[in-house]
């Protein structure tokens, strides 16, 4: 693998990570340009060479595939041209997810326009905030590790757009998901499915269940889960009152159960503030 010297982009960054990945014993090598490219494979003949984001050159050949798009303002970043390449199905899992498609569109945008022009001028921010998921990303040199953390980052995205129901009970989003946090985590749920609430199934005890309030809804403050205790047995209640495990499978939970849990959860919170108004 070939690309720039630091500093490392995201778009550089994560292809060359993914290829490492993709590619176990593959090297990592720096070129400043062009004949800094040629250079390094006169010296190192590879059997295959994959040069990124350098050497102003797109062309999938088969001994050297060039990854690069400054030599043509129409190309998209390098990583686009690596995914799309090298990683049909999962570019294919990006596309089919909203949060992951605009995520990939800001990446682009930002790398060949800069980060001013993809925030104000296009309106185009990381709807994901990749940071947030993956917060070690530029602490080390671009590896297979995360390569093998952004590939499952997606697929967990996946998982949630083809796995999670949602239901809409009295103006409350409500997400659904059989799968626990350690397939999915809650936050990419919310990602997913924008929803105020998640029941999904509890990652230390399968016949437990986990009803979660997303911290970005506006009905964050309306809705009371110590209030569940008067439905199911409450296994563990977080102190802040985001989160609530209760003592019940969430396969035994009906549709009706769910429109129960959230007018209760609500209702009777509104109640309370009504009397004391």
């Amino acid at each position: 693998m070939v690309s720039h010297p630091k500093p490392y982009h995201l778009d550089d960054f994560l292809s060359v990570s993914l290829l490492l990945y993709k590619y176990p014993g593959a090297v990592h090598r720096v070129a400043r340009n062009r004949d800094d490219v040629y250079r390094i494979l006169e010296e190192e003949k590879p059997d295959l060479a994959i040069v990124v984001d350098v050497g102003e050159r797109y062309d999938v050949g088969e001994k050297v595939r060039w990854y690069d798009h400054h030599q043509d303002a129409s190309l998209p970043c390098s990583l686009v041209l690596v995914l799309r390449h090298e990683f049909p199905d999962l570019y294919r899992k990006i596309l089919e997810v909203e949060p992951l498609r605009k995520m990939l569109q800001y990446l682009d945008t930002r790398d060949r326009f800069g980060v001013d022009r993809a925030n104000e001028v296009l309106g185009i921010r990381d709807p994901i905030d990749l940071m947030r998921y993956l917060p070690t990303i530029f602490l080390t040199e671009p590896s297979p590790e995360v390569g093998k953390n952004f590939v499952k980052l997606v697929e967990a995205f996946y998982r949630a757009k083809e796995r999670a129901r949602v239901l809409n009970v009295d103006g409350v989003k409500v997400a659904i998901i059989d799968l626990d946090q350690r397939e999915v985590p809650a936050s990419v749920v919310f990602d997913v499915t924008g929803a105020d609430l998640l029941i999904q199934r509890n990652s230390r005890n399968p016949r437990h269940t986990n009803v979660m309030k997303n911290n970005r809804s506006p009905l964050y403050d309306k809705i009371d889960l110590s209030k569940l205790a008067r439905m199911y047995p409450i296994v563990f209640l977080h102190k802040n009152g985001f989160l609530a495990v209760l003592d019940v499978p969430i396969e035994s939970l009906s549709r009706r159960d769910i429109e129960d849990i959230v007018r209760t959860i609500l209702a009777i919170k509104e109640n309370k503030e009504m009397i004391e108004a």
